[in-house]
């Protein structure tokens, strides 16, 4: 009876740490989403182009959230703070911090992480 008990308690226990993940995982992807869709159709094409010069976008740029727009995005702000040193650092669970990692791309403030053709 007690051991029963124990594994179900410790079987229990591992499988708190990966609620918050999952929650956590969803929630940027929805951040995302929601902030990218709420952009106009035009600064949506800039943040994917800037994707695509930074080799984390293949697909067409249409302007359209899928799971390719979403992977590149993460993808991005992991490489931005990488590159980085932390300096330009992204909590995509946060909506606002969301926002302004979106607004960044649109701004091309990441234009150090691609070779624009102008630099020999």
């Amino acid at each position: 009876m007690f051991r029963r008990h124990f594994l179900v308690t410790a079987l229990a226990c591992a499988a708190l740490p990966l609620i918050p993940a999952a929650a956590g995982a969803q929630s940027v992807s929805d951040n995302l989403r929601a902030e990218f869709q709420a952009r106009e159709y035009v600064p949506r094409r800039v943040i994917q182009l800037e994707l695509q010069l930074m080799e984390l976008y293949p697909a067409e740029v249409d302007g359209t959230y899928g799971p390719m727009t979403e992977a590149a995005l993460i993808a991005a702000a992991e490489a931005i703070e990488a590159a980085t040193g932390g300096e330009y650092s992204f909590d995509l669970s946060d909506r606002a911090e969301a926002s302004r990692f979106l607004d960044l791309l649109r701004a091309e403030m990441f234009m150090f992480m691609y070779d624009d053709g102008f630099e020999g």
